[in-house]
């Protein structure tokens, strides 16, 4: 049956001009990054993932993101692209599919040569001052926050505790005195709060990068949907979009039904419930035979 739909999708890719393709989770748990809704995903240990009003008034909020940042952030930034994310960018190379929208914010398409993705939830590898708007490097804050902690993490350390990476691309390191750490200023403006640059729950996606999807979503004639149970209105409104137009999707996501199969929408064509890398390897597989 796997097979049968493979080839089903392989057909659907060559019979259109203009394909978007929408990806999350899912797409990035074969490179090490945990998702929040599959069978080992952070949700199912316990995991809430941290809410945007919540870091902004709070310090300690704050102080406790950036401490499991220190063990979280290493192995979040060297993920590697997995076969779906390679698979998406040949498929974008040979022109089977157009722009990629990610819920993601490992740039893990943008490592694997994808060239039009959209970050539809920021990206991690920055952070922001919510004052002056600063942006500097993930990497230069990572390095700040260590050098000015270094006996707090030598105390972490002694202590021996595990260090359970989660999607949000911190650690759950369980309840130490997070108000130990100590978080440093922006170096720009020297007062705002740094958060990293992307979307945390309960904020908004702007509404300049909607915008700009909906217009794009006016000229496609199919939708990919890839790794994502949709359960987040930032991106399931696309999909609804598309369905309103008549434009026909394709569903790749294994372990979880997903919002747009519960709300019925009728121009899903079919949903393949398996391991998108595997699903994506060989789709791309099977058009190099097609086409040779």
């Amino acid at each position: 049956e796997l097979n049968q739909q493979i080839l089903q999708f392989k057909d659907f890719l060559l019979s259109k001009n203009n394909i978007m393709c929408i990806t999350g989770a899912g797409v990035s748990t074969s490179s090490g990054i945990p998702d929040y809704r599959g069978p080992n995903g952070s949700y199912k240990k316990g995991h809430k993932p941290i809410v945007h009003n919540d870091f902004i008034s709070n310090q300690l909020s704050r102080q406790r993101y950036w401490t499991r940042s220190i063990y979280g952030w290493n192995k979040f930034n060297q993920a590697y692209p997995n076969h779906c994310h390679n698979s998406l960018t040949l498929l974008q190379k040979y022109g089977y599919i157009n722009t990629i929208i990610t819920q993601n914010v490992d740039r893990l398409h943008q490592k694997s040569g994808s060239n039009k993705v959209i970050d539809l939830h920021g990206r991690n590898d920055q952070v922001i001052c919510l004052s002056c708007n600063y942006i500097l490097p993930r990497e230069i804050m990572q390095n700040t926050i260590e050098s000015l902690n270094d006996d707090f993490i030598k105390e972490i350390e002694l202590s021996n505790r595990v260090k359970d990476m989660r999607a949000d691309g911190d650690a759950d390191i369980g309840d130490i005195d997070f108000s130990k750490l100590r978080i440093p200023d922006c170096p720009n403006c020297k007062h705002g709060i740094l958060k990293p640059n992307v979307v945390f729950f309960g904020d908004h996606v702007p509404k300049h990068i909607v915008d700009s999807i909906y217009v794009e979503i006016d000229t496609i004639d199919g939708m990919v949907i890839i790794g994502t149970s949709l359960e987040v209105f930032s991106s399931y409104r696309f999909v609804e979009r598309a369905n309103s137009l008549g434009i026909p999707i394709v569903i790749v996501n294994a372990y979880t039904e997903t919002r747009a199969e519960r709300k019925g929408l009728n121009s899903i064509l079919m949903r393949i419930d398996h391991d998108c890398s595997i699903v994506m390897r060989e789709l791309v597989r099977q058009i190099q035979l097609t086409t040779k």
